[in-house]
């Protein structure tokens, strides 16, 4: 990271290697002691769009200084609703079992 007087900044990037569109996909930052004991944690957003297949997007954290933080994890979260919105919009036709099923059996 970079640091200043109050704070250090950090860049990273998010990678969708899944076969979904995520949108607005979010960071958690959660600050640990020497035990491994959270202390605290932060999130933010990686992007305000929509994060596409194989897709992948820089992004910058600021992390004021935590007392005695020794350690950090960093994990990739999505909105619930936005998700159960993207799964119930889809056209379903009844045999997707079906047919994963001839899938399997191909294989």
């Amino acid at each position: 990271g970079v640091s200043s007087a109050a704070s250090d900044v950090y860049k990273r990037q998010c990678i969708n290697k899944s076969t979904f569109t995520i949108p607005k996909p979010k960071y958690k930052i959660v600050y640990k002691d020497r035990n491994g004991n959270a202390i605290t944690d932060d999130d933010g957003y990686i992007t305000y769009d929509a994060l596409s297949p194989g897709s992948s997007k820089a992004f910058t954290f600021y992390t004021s200084y935590v007392g005695n933080a020794s350690k950090a994890s960093i994990s990739v979260e999505f909105d619930d609703d936005l998700i159960f919105d993207y799964i119930v919009s889809k056209n379903y036709t009844g045999n997707e079992y079906a047919e994963y099923m001839i899938e399997q059996n191909n294989e």
